[in-house]
């Protein structure tokens, strides 16, 4: 027997790997790379859709999927995806609409942590025939059969592993079990890794001192919903509930439908786009406190190639609260720019538009050139949506209440 031969076989014992033969050649590639690129998506070095995506080609899949589920409500908290049924067509499909009646979390729900969840088995010809999950959604995209088991459950947070097989091609061969198994404990271990991670905030010391002087609430989140940071006003707002809260690390809405809507944010936030398009940088959701009074968040995508890797490695966002209730002396510049999309500069020129000063005043006050302060002006009435300076001033007085909800 070659070396080589003989390597391989350890591996393969190591960690359960199926023998050759089941697995397509063309497929094949280093199992412990696999593993550790799960780890690597846990602890926020790459997304999950590289790792996810290898497994998916290497046990010939259509998805593979790991997902956060409260147990107490059945919402949706994340999910990533891999695998040629990852398009971001359908990724987004499933997180609008059709999570909450897929009939497959319920009954992963159900099933011991040591066991798994065939569909196969499950769901017989009628329930698909009758199933709006399946016949809008699933057969449409073209998946199939799936696998799925629990393989995390903390503080009423249960982390889920799905693997999805082809529209009409053959449930997964039961004989891959045991190689399947070994994954759902590595996950596992990589979830749990993650959220002591989390707790210790090593990567993020200049986010804490970027973040920390400011009285807004400010939350650094993962595509998880992992918090990574919370300045001292976010940690006044987390204690009390009313909007937000933390569980077992994760960021919860008070409300199911924020929850809802927060997931959407952040799957757009951090998802990879398709070609030709943009992942979009900002969204306002207006969010609803215990005493039904409205809030702003402000979610915007921290990019490690835009912000030099001060909010960490992988792509997070970043969630400004702002209370439209609580009246200020004067306009916000921070909350303007968060509103309007604008520079700090040409929130700053904005807020002493709405006070009242002329383009001369602003240059005299600011030191700046009279041409640059007129072009900061035109800028914001563009980002604005206005023509006059007039209908600006407006504008600006009734922010946020204006803001178009997302």
């Amino acid at each position: 027997m070659r070396i080589e031969d003989a390597r391989r076989q350890e591996v393969r014992a190591a960690v359960d790997e199926p023998p050759e033969s089941e697995v397509d050649e063309a497929h094949s590639m280093d199992v412990p790379t696999l593993i550790s690129g799960l780890y690597a998506a846990a602890h926020g070095r790459t997304t999950w859709h590289a790792p996810l995506g290898d497994l998916a080609a290497y046990l010939d899949l259509w998805l593979v999927q790991v997902g956060t589920v409260d147990t107490r409500n059945g919402a949706l908290l994340f999910t990533g995806y891999g695998g040629p049924g990852a398009t971001p067509e359908a990724s987004l499909d499933y997180v609008r609409f059709y999570n909450t009646i897929d009939p497959r979390i319920p009954a992963i729900l159900a099933m011991p942590t040591d066991d798994w969840m065939l569909s196969d088995r499950h769901h017989d010809a009628a329930f698909v025939r009758n199933s709006r999950f399946h016949q809008e959604f699933l057969i449409p995209h073209g998946g199939g059969a799936m696998a799925g088991a629990k393989v995390l459950e903390v503080d009423g947070m249960q982390f889920m592993l799905a693997m999805v097989r082809s529209h009409n091609a053959p449930p997964l061969d039961p004989l891959k079990l045991p190689f399947m198994n070994q994954l759902k404990h590595h996950l596992g271990e990589a979830f749990r890794n993650m959220l002591h991670l989390r707790s210790t905030h090593a990567e993020l010391d200049m986010a804490k001192e970027l973040l920390g002087p400011f009285d807004h609430p400010m939350m650094l989140v993962d595509e998880t919903r992992g918090l990574w940071h919370r300045n001292a006003a976010a940690l006044k707002v987390l204690a009390q509930g009313d909007i937000f809260k933390e569980q077992a690390g994760l960021l919860m809405c008070r409300r199911k439908e924020d929850n809802e809507a927060l997931t959407q944010a952040l799957h757009a936030m951090t998802r990879t786009p398709a070609a030709g398009s943009a992942a979009p940088a900002r969204q306002v959701l207006r969010l609803q406190g215990a005493d039904s009074a409205p809030c702003l968040a402000f979610v915007s995508a921290m990019r490690p190639e835009q912000t030099m890797g001060a909010f960490g490695r992988a792509v997070r966002a970043l969630i400004v609260l702002h209370d439209p209730a609580r009246r200020r002396a004067a306009l916000d510049p921070f909350i303007v720019a968060e509103c309007l999309h604008l520079t700090p500069a040409e929130a700053r020129v904005a807020v002493q538009v709405a006070d009242g000063a002329n383009a001369k005043e602003i240059a005299r006050r600011s030191g700046a050139a009279l041409p640059t302060v007129r072009t900061q002006i035109q800028r914001v009435m563009e980002k604005a949506g206005v023509s006059r300076q007039s209908d600006l001033v407006l504008r600006l007085l009734n922010l946020p209440a204006s803001v178009a909800w997302h």
